[in-house]
């Protein structure tokens, strides 16, 4: 419903059609829709032994974004992977492909876990670091250390993984573009027509939108990315403060309801899993958001389940094909 009303416009300007992009969605809903269903219906134990396969898959297709006949360049960038008809960003794969791997291994690995870990860590960097992806670098590596602190680790040795983890984040601020935004987040050098601009069009475009909205379909501002990277500045225009508000609520009572389920769950995969894909959800929401209003540096990070784009989407859809399936198999 709020997509069909931002990409209308923009739909017909470039196909003719106020629908293209809306279809799309739906079909990409779909998809997941249907592989989470499947992820629901397989046994569980079936889905653990293939946790470590799903997460190797997952990150050698990160890589194979830089493959040049395989990866596609858009804005400097090689994080999408052409699969002929489609193609497919294997980040938001990974995302979900970590959390399981993470949470089976995490959740019944009694020996040392520290040095495997940083392995990990130090692979997902790597291949974030080749496709130029800090904000999606940054949802990965929160969400495992939240995980690892949560499966019980020394405070040493957590302590010692956000220090490196700090370490490897700093090196993605060696470019422009990134200071550059951050200085325009801080009012330093705040370019209205270069590296603040989306960042002021996005503040605007919040602002104006008041305590009720405009309404659904009546969005008159032109902040870029509106279907994706800023769908939430376009929810607070047509909706107003007590609409974004009450997406940004949904997030937060999502996680809690996630925090209480495995509250109530005795065992530590299930935990675990159900812990991180909340965290994932949560953390994402949370940097989106903050973009939107000025309290963190504008990122292409979407809105989970809310802004346009098929593998977000579909991954998505499939963590809850996997929230669920731990449920169910929780008690049996």
């Amino acid at each position: 419903f709020i997509l069909s009303g931002i990409s209308g416009v923009y739909s017909y300007r470039q196909y003719g059609t106020t629908t293209y992009f809306l279809n799309r969605q739906l079909i990409a809903i779909f998809i997941g829709l249907v592989l989470a269903f499947i992820i629901y219906k397989l046994p569980f134990k079936f889905l653990k032994k293939i946790a470590f396969p799903f997460f190797l898959f997952s990150l050698f297709l990160v890589f194979l974004t830089n493959v040049p006949i395989l990866g596609i360049e858009i804005w400097g960038a090689r994080r999408w992977l052409n699969l002929g008809i489609i193609s497919i960003q294997p980040a938001e794969l990974l995302k979900i492909a970590f959390i399981f791997y993470l949470s089976v291994w995490l959740g019944q690995k009694k020996g040392k876990t520290f040095f495997p870990f940083l392995a990990i860590l130090f692979f997902i960097s790597l291949g974030m670091y080749l496709q130029n992806d800090l904000s999606t670098l940054c949802v990965i590596i929160f969400t495992g250390l939240a995980l690892y602190f949560l499966a019980g680790k020394s405070l040493k040795e957590n302590l010692t993984i956000w220090a490196s983890t700090a370490l490897v984040l700093s090196l993605f601020l060696i470019g422009t573009f990134r200071i550059d935004r951050i200085l325009a987040l801080l009012g330093i050098d705040a370019d209205p027509l270069g590296s603040g601009f989306q960042a002021i069009q996005a503040l605007i475009t919040v602002g104006s939108g008041g305590l009720w909205g405009r309404g659904f379909g009546f969005s008159i501002h032109k902040v870029p990315h509106a279907m994706s990277d800023a769908v939430f500045a376009i929810i607070a225009e047509e909706g107003g403060f007590f609409f974004s508000s009450l997406v940004l609520f949904l997030f937060f009572f999502f996680f809690w309801k996630c925090f209480l389920l495995a509250k109530k769950n005795k065992n530590k995969t299930t935990q675990l899993l159900i812990i991180g894909v909340s965290i994932w959800f949560l953390t994402q929401a949370l940097i989106h958001v903050g973009a939107m209003i000025g309290l963190a540096p504008i990122t292409g990070v979407p809105l989970p389940l809310i802004s346009y784009g098929g593998s977000h989407i579909v991954a998505e859809l499939i963590a809850i094909g996997f929230v669920f399936n731990v449920l169910k198999s929780s008690k049996k």
